[in-house]
């Protein structure tokens, strides 16, 4: 019986806590939580694919009327193994609603001298753990979305050598009726391994 009051009492303190709390902290929270995986006796978190609030305000706002595009933040410093979520945004400034899906995929590499870095193409695309789209937008609507990079090997078992790792990041849009998807905006990003 005690331990029943002493549960309800706990319940009723959570949710006189969750109603201070706005919607994006209340969210926050359980996608951090939804983010915890028990290891044994320990909790591994995932990598964040969450953009900070701070890139998001600043991708809207770069989003007047009229830019289809946005990618303010287009440059990280990382060491191997580390990860970081770039921020997309795309605009539709079509005349209707089209659907819209961003491709990123691995450019080039090269050293502090700018000689070119031997990569194998198809680990480093597996830097990029982000799917993206597609998704449909109304005339005038935006959406931000996140690009989750993890600087890992560079060929089979040679890890990411000092220099940087540039990315293109290309959008494209399609009418609901069409098969073909055409060319809408594109920018490219870079991580500098140290």
């Amino acid at each position: 019986m005690k331990k029943i009051l002493v549960l309800m009492l706990a319940l009723i303190v959570l949710a006189g806590c969750a109603a201070q709390q706005g919607p994006d902290e209340s969210a926050a929270r359980e996608a951090a939580k939804a983010a915890e995986t028990p290891v044994g006796d320990k909790i591994v978190k995932a990598p964040s694919t969450v953009i900070s609030a701070e890139l998001r305000d600043e991708i809207e706002s770069a989003l007047v009327k009229g830019v289809k595009f946005s990618m303010p933040l287009n440059y990280r410093k990382m060491e191997y193994g580390d990860s970081f979520v770039f921020g997309v945004g795309v605009q539709n400034v079509k005349t209707k609603q089209y659907e819209f899906s961003v491709d990123v995929t691995f450019k080039k590499a090269y050293d502090r001298m700018t000689n070119s870095i031997s990569v194998d193409d198809d680990l480093m695309n597996s830097w990029i753990k982000s799917t993206i789209g597609p998704f449909d937008l109304d005339q005038n609507q935006k959406n931000v979305v996140s690009v989750r990079i993890e600087a890992g090997d560079i060929r089979p078992g040679i890890e990411a050598a000092p220099g940087t790792y540039v990315f293109d990041v290309k959008s494209y849009s399609r009418e609901h009726d069409n098969v073909v998807r055409d060319a809408y905006a594109n920018a490219e990003f870079s991580v500098n391994i140290e």
